[in-house]
């Protein structure tokens, strides 16, 4: 399975699907292998792999379907654009292969998604990776490669009809928020990630999909990525992820295993 670098959608009751993404450390190559989680029993089984391995893809679940979209290809640094779906029921695909949809001419990764009723928000993201050095049996990265690209720009996908529909930008550049996004009575709840490859963002941010506007919000307690955002009862809880070097030195350092929560009236 996947370790990093993988798609997760769950469906609210019981399962938690989990879509190809990266197996290794450094800059190891995709699987396409997917699975499902069984809360209840606490148990993996398998789903269908996807047709190629995907880096960090968008992954939602509709009407009964899992949907993957975009992430980068297999070097790690090509754009994907591809879009797939495959139907599920209680933990398990109903089809034996995935089925091509409609794609788009963007391309995200490591991107904050979230499902609103018929929509499907993509909130800001990047495009690009530190690719693996060439023919390395350890698959380590290299770091002076170009900078990659960055987005503010936010946009949702109409379920119904599969047109794109432009929104409010965000306040700023945001990647690798990919998790800690949630969703709470119409307002899309954004936590920190990056604003370069070495640069960490501590702030969060707050979109209302009704007024389509964005505000500012509660600083995390770390200029930190990659961490796991949840709303639960009247708490926001972040748990894990990478934070920066110090509070002036913004580069990645120490991935810890912390969780910190405050209510979520103060947002």
């Amino acid at each position: 399975m996947g370790q990093t670098h993988h798609g997760v959608v769950v469906d609210g009751q019981r399962y938690a699907y989990i879509i190809s993404g990266q197996r290794g450390a450094y800059c190891s190559p995709p699987t396409s292998a997917c699975f499902a989680f069984d809360f209840e029993t606490q148990r993996f089984s398998e789903l269908p792999s996807l047709p190629e391995g995907r880096y960090m893809p968008l992954v939602f679940l509709y009407e009964g379907r899992i949907h993957c979209i975009s992430g980068s290809s297999f070097d790690r640094i090509t754009p994907a654009k591809d879009h797939w779906s495959i139907a599920v029921s209680d933990g398990a695909a109903t089809e034996s292969e995935w089925r091509v949809e409609k794609s788009y001419d963007w391309a995200r990764t490591h991107t904050a998604s979230c499902l609103v009723g018929d929509q499907f928000y993509v909130l800001g993201g990047q495009m690009g990776d530190v690719p693996r050095i060439e023919g390395d049996p350890e698959y380590r990265c290299i770091f002076d490669t170009s900078e990659d690209t960055f987005f503010d720009e936010v946009f949702y996908i109409d379920l119904k009809t599969w047109e794109q529909v432009d929104c409010a930008s965000m306040p700023l550049p945001v990647a690798h928020s990919e998790h800690g996004v949630f969703l709470s009575e119409g307002k899309i709840f954004v936590a920190g990630g990056v604003l370069g490859r070495d640069k960490m963002c501590d702030r969060t941010f707050v979109y209302d999909v009704e007024t389509d506007e964005w505000c500012d919000n509660e600083r995390l307690p770390y200029f930190m990525k990659a961490k796991v955002t949840a709303l639960w009862k009247d708490r926001v809880f972040i748990i894990g992820g990478q934070r920066s070097m110090s509070q002036t030195d913004l580069r990645p350092g120490d991935v810890i295993n912390s969780v910190w929560s405050m209510p979520y009236r103060q947002i």
